[in-house]
């Protein structure tokens, strides 16, 4: 039910787009009231787990717990891009249309378990993805990004589907509990083949160095909103469905052995390429983009724990990850001016921020705090779990390399919070202003930041047993 009603919302969305007198503002009104329904659907679904289509399509608690974080993050997108669309913008109901559609690949691929499944998701939310990276086909930086997400992403989908003919070469099935069943005496070639390449297409859409190279500029291109969408929504689907191969097709000993090396060593990449390219980045959207690979890292600490907790710390963080990343990236999309035919995300933009906005520096501080993970926010707890979970699964040298890379970042971040608090802004600084929408926006992701730091313990119980 909640696939359907984003569907049929999108659907909506569309037919109610080629209305004349429809302006942009009803058709973002009507595509958050499709999300809410959804979101709404998905609550009520709560203890009471199904399948549909042979098993094929699963909505057990881990599904719905990501299918929480998916609409959270295509609701709060809408609202911020209010006002990037403009009242005037002429192809508003396609840009709606393909925030949810591609909302409801991810759903799908948080619910496969079934690999053609789990490639179906990934094909609705990557096509989808790749126009609204280049929506605004006036800027030469969102053409370029569309073209780099295409023909890399597509590249990665090649790996996936190759590894997917591969397995069922070698078992005989594409069922994930089957091929988990399997898989003990699966040792040929094939099966191993079919397991590397799943591993490298996952590692693509997670943006895993050295698997991230399209991701800084995509990020840097697409629209802002769209941005923060696709760092946290994309990273939240992409994890679950490789949480889901890896926990239940690839769970026999010897072969979960060859896939905890295989993420340890992206892990450690990840990190370091992620925080120490972003200490060099004069561009605050582009930092915020190398920043979310390392994140990825830190998601990877807790994946290679294999055990309950790493699970449950997985999404956990991608909980706290969602709400701080997209207000982090809708106040970078707030304060960005045009400059030479290209939109600037400078630190320039930043300067006197505290002074010109308290409220608006305010929750950008909280925001980069918590992706910092100070205390108490939402990202400290996140970190805490996942470090957690690797101390107690003997993954110490991760642990301790994470939280050094964890101090690393607090010189990006807080750099961005001396400019708002300790330099001037221009003379030509404009006043920022929020609409009623943005301002929703930001104290949702704010409040939520701050609850899940304060209050962590009501969520960390629903996650045991996940998968």
């Amino acid at each position: 039910m909640p696939m359907l009603l984003l569907t049929a919302s999108a659907i909506g969305v569309l037919l109610f787009g080629t209305g004349r007198r429809k302006t942009p503002m009803f058709l973002g009104q009507l595509a958050l009231f499709g999300t809410a329904l959804a979101l709404f659907a998905t609550l009520g679904l709560w203890g009471r787990p199904g399948a549909a289509f042979p098993g094929a399509l699963v909505l057990d608690r881990f599904t719905l717990l990501i299918h929480l974080i998916l609409l959270a993050a295509c609701g709060i997108t809408v609202l911020f891009s209010f006002r990037q669309i403009g009242p005037r913008h002429p192809a508003a109901g396609e840009y709606y249309a393909l925030l949810l559609f591609s909302t409801v690949g991810m759903m799908v691929l948080a619910a496969g378990a079934n690999l053609l499944v789990i490639f179906l998701g990934l094909e609705i939310l990557s096509i989808s993805l790749y126009i609204l990276a280049g929506f605004f086909r006036e800027r030469p930086e969102g053409v370029e990004a569309a073209m780099k997400y295409f023909l890399l992403g597509a590249f990665s989908t090649c790996f996936i589907l190759y590894g997917m003919a591969f397995l069922y070469g070698a078992t005989g099935t594409l069922d994930l509990i089957r091929l988990g069943r399997s898989t003990a005496g699966a040792s040929g070639g094939f099966f191993h083949a079919g397991m590397g390449l799943l591993i490298i297409g996952f590692s693509f859409k997670i943006a895993a160095a050295p698997f991230h190279f399209w991701a800084p500029d995509v990020y840097q291109g697409a629209p802002t909103s769209i941005t923060g969408f696709m760092a946290t929504a994309t990273k939240a689907a992409a994890f679950a469905g490789l949480l889901r191969v890896l926990f239940v097709a690839f769970q026999a000993g010897e072969v979960r052995q060859h896939w905890i090396v295989i993420f340890s060593l992206l892990a450690i990449a990840t990190m370091v390429v992620g925080n120490l390219v972003a200490l060099a980045q004069e561009d605050v959207k582009r930092l915020l983009a190398y920043s979310s690979i390392a994140h990825v890292g830190y998601l990877l600490i807790a994946l290679v724990s294999a055990s309950d907790d790493g699970v449950r710390s997985v999404v956990y963080y991608l909980f706290a990850y969602t709400f701080m990343t997209l207000g982090a990236f809708g106040i970078v999309g707030l304060l960005a001016r045009k400059e030479g035919g290209r939109v600037q995300h400078g630190f320039g933009e930043f300067a006197g921020l505290g002074f010109r906005n308290p409220l608006l520096a305010a929750a950008m501080s909280l925001f980069l705090l918590s992706l910092t993970g100070v205390p108490p926010t939402a990202g400290f707890m996140g970190k805490f779990y996942v470090f957690r979970a690797a101390m107690e699964s003997d993954r110490i040298f991760l642990a301790v390399l994470g939280m050094i890379f964890s101090t690393i970042s607090a010189y990006y971040y807080l750099r961005i919070i001396v400019y708002m608090y300790m330099r001037e802004p221009a003379e030509d600084a404009p006043v920022v202003r929020l609409q009623a929408a943005g301002t929703v926006a930001v104290a949702l992701a704010a409040a939520a930041t701050l609850y899940l730091g304060l209050f962590p313990t009501p969520l960390w119980g629903l996650f045991g047993n996940l998968l």
